[in-house]
């Protein structure tokens, strides 16, 4: 009876793979919106019934920290109450199931992925559903397939590219929080065919979230990566990997090429991402709502006062008051705490805390502008951030090439055994 039991949770198991491969492949596809939830979602909830019928209520849930767990739920718990004193409750339970979709992700991955085998296959599905995004977003541009108008300059309309997202700043949102773990990908594959495919994955990947025109989105992943550059390269200096004569002629080289490509284009760049309407809109819109902020909060999806609200953090902040966004605040403090403290070694883009943690910063920059964690689609990526605090770091890790340490081991017993015999 048990091996019966086990083989169907292995069947099954592999289902809720097929399930993560279709989930993600039709968020980057095709994911239209019914009643007032996107494809994406329901596919969702389904895996997540499947597994509760299959582990009869005994799910593996989060084990990193006790303030990293409470937090967790002192955040959801505080979202919950806050649905009391909503004037509008039916779009407060509809926010709050949006909101809740990275806790439920997080148990899926927690209860799905399990070994080193089907972590490498999730980084999998990460990259290629990615890259089909990329690749679909890419001829949606230049096929003008795009009806997403950025502006006009001097006569011409200027078209974004949005993928199966709607919105550009959605999909470039996805694009930079996703790119990381692509790359990722890139720097574990050994096959080497593998390794120049997925690099040319990756630079579509750039080249479409160019084309969204999304200028925070951009932002975000240039300083993530900045920030990691000045972090490595200070790791190699300590450690006496990089000459000083290297430095002294590299560094003028490289600042010289960024103000030769900033000087050149400089006219298209401010054009295509500075000078637009748009920041005037953003900024009178969170001065009008902050003007009307109550430190208690108006309920989830009632503090915007009607108008469009671009801020994880201002539109926390008027949702649940001062409470929801600290609890928030301290919440990311604490992911990002726990993965630095976690990526030991090396400063290497082949770890996949620090790869992780790239990705955080994006996400922690980007609501700043933006409200990725309010979009059902795109916070996902903070369910992967608690799945990958709380798996066991075994599954996460990759072994070493430990042939040589083998190769002594043996010989060590072989001689042991020789002297036994003599």
């Amino acid at each position: 009876m048990t091996k019966l039991l086990y083989i169907i949770y292995e069947k099954v198991g592999a289902k809720l793979f097929l399930l993560l491969w279709v989930y993600f492949f039709i968020i980057a596809l095709y994911n239209p919106v019914t009643a007032g939830f996107n494809l994406s979602n329901f596919v969702l909830f389904l895996g997540l019934m499947v597994l509760l019928i299959l582990k009869n209520g005994s799910l593996k849930l989060f084990s990193y920290k006790r303030i990293n767990v409470f937090l967790i739920y002192a955040f959801y718990v505080y979202l919950s109450i806050t649905l009391l004193y909503s004037i509008d409750k039916h779009s407060s339970i509809t926010i709050f199931i949006k909101l809740i979709i990275p806790y439920m992700f997080s148990i899926l991955l927690l209860n799905t992925i399990k070994t080193e085998k089907h972590f490498r296959m999730f980084i999998n599905i990460l990259m290629y559903s990615g890259a089909a995004a990329a690749i679909y977003g890419c001829i949606q541009y230049f096929f003008g397939l795009s009806n997403y108008v950025l502006q006009a300059v001097n006569g011409t309309f200027i078209y974004r590219s949005v993928g199966a997202f709607n919105l550009a700043n959605v999909f470039a949102s996805f694009l930079a929080m996703l790119i990381p773990f692509m790359v990722y990908k890139i720097k574990i594959t050994k096959n080497k065919f593998v390794k120049f495919i997925d690099l040319i994955l990756v630079v579509t990947s750039v080249i479409s979230l160019y084309l969204t025109y999304s200028r925070w989105a951009i932002i975000c992943l240039i300083i993530s990566f900045v920030l990691y550059g000045i972090k490595h390269f200070i790791y190699q200096v300590t450690t006496n990997r990089i000459p000083v004569f290297k430095i002294t002629i590299f560094f003028p080289i490289v600042v010289a090429l960024i103000m030769y490509v900033f000087n050149k284009y400089s006219d298209t760049i401010n054009t295509l991402f500075f000078d637009r309407g748009s920041n005037d809109v953003r900024q009178s819109s969170l001065t009008f709502v902050l003007q009307h902020f109550k430190p208690w909060g108006s309920g989830l999806g009632n503090g915007n006062e009607g108008v469009i609200v671009d801020s994880n953090y201002v539109k926390l902040l008027i949702d649940t008051g001062v409470i929801g966004l600290s609890l928030f605040l301290l919440l990311i403090l604490t992911f990002y705490v726990g993965l630095r403290r976690r990526s030991k070694g090396p400063v290497s883009l082949g770890n996949v805390y620090i790869i992780t943690g790239i990705s955080l910063m994006v996400f922690i920059f980007n609501g700043v502008l933006e409200t990725p964690l309010y979009n059902s689609v795109i916070n996902i990526f903070f369910g992967i951030y608690i799945y990958i605090l709380n798996a066991d770091k075994g599954i996460l890790t990759q072994k070493k090439d430990n042939s040589t340490e083998v190769e002594v081991k043996v010989k060590r017993k072989r001689k042991k055994v020789y002297r036994l015999t003599w």
